[in-house]
């Protein structure tokens, strides 16, 4: 079950996909691969380790993903549940498939 901090973080992590990817996706912006992927005037989309809000608690404290609620409540890295697949090809689905993990983690 989570936490209530872990709750939290999991929330900022949809707020923060929301407001800086998925927006920008609704409003028609295109966007092209990469690590990390850009918008079509040249900025890096905000998916990296240092905009998220789970990284900045687990990773960037641990050096590792070990107690990332990714891996505690469904046993992969993020990458492997969607992250990779959203570098290589940003798009609103891809974005969209991502974020389907945080409903996810919710519910445990």
């Amino acid at each position: 079950m989570l936490t209530d901090k872990e709750r939290s973080i999991v929330y900022a992590c949809i707020h923060h996909w929301d407001r800086d990817v998925k927006t920008k996706f609704l409003l028609g912006i295109k966007a092209f691969p990469g690590n990390p992927p850009r918008w079509q005037d040249g900025s890096f989309i905000a998916c990296t380790t240092y905009s998220c809000p789970m990284c900045k608690e687990f990773l960037h404290k641990d050096l590792k993903c070990d107690n990332c609620l990714f891996v505690k409540f469904l046993s992969k890295k993020c990458d492997k549940l969607g992250g990779l697949d959203f570098i290589a090809n940003p798009s609103l689905e891809t974005c969209n498939n991502f974020m389907l993990n945080f409903q996810k983690i919710l519910e445990n």
